[in-house]
């Protein structure tokens, strides 16, 4: 991928997660994610059928990213802990269930690819989300990664 085409799509990612920490993802519409990135419409058609599979080809390869088959866990909490901007919106705000469903999906089907089973896949996918939001929660934020890691594993790494 050229690096202009790269930091386009990284500018509309960015313009979506942004948005979504004011409104909802069935509130946000293409035209208001091209607003905010400072992008044409038809540059965004260039790169996306839709705001669902922007989403989708982000959060796979973000995913792709953090799921590398060892050390998923304590990985993919740390990934949290660095992009709560992300994850906040995504995991707690309810308005977002649709974002989060593309989020999960893409996280099952990766651990799938990874060697899971397709049951094993979500289940893990649910657990890591809950696990996320957990400790995303201002209650529980001086629980350290560390320990929800550790206490996490042993259904992560049997």
């Amino acid at each position: 991928m050229a690096a202009e085409s790269k930091r386009t799509q990284d500018i509309l990612f960015d313009a979506v997660v942004e948005l979504l920490t004011r409104r909802s993802f069935d509130d946000i519409c293409v035209t208001d994610i091209c607003g905010r990135a400072n992008v044409h419409r038809s540059t965004f058609y260039k790169y996306y059928v839709d705001k669902y599979e922007l989403l989708e080809v982000r959060f796979r390869a973000m995913i792709g990213e953090i799921i590398q088959g060892e050390e998923d866990l304590p990985r993919f909490l740390r990934h949290v802990e660095e992009n709560t901007h992300l994850y906040k919106p995504l995991l707690l705000d309810p308005k977002n269930s649709e974002a989060e469903h593309i989020f999960r999906r893409a996280l099952a089907l990766r651990l799938t690819e990874n060697g899971d089973g397709e049951i094993t896949s979500q289940f893990k996918a649910g657990g890591l989300l809950s696990a996320a939001a957990w400790r995303l929660r201002i209650e529980n934020r001086d629980v350290p990664v560390q320990r929800l890691s550790e206490e996490l594993a042993p259904y992560f790494n049997p």
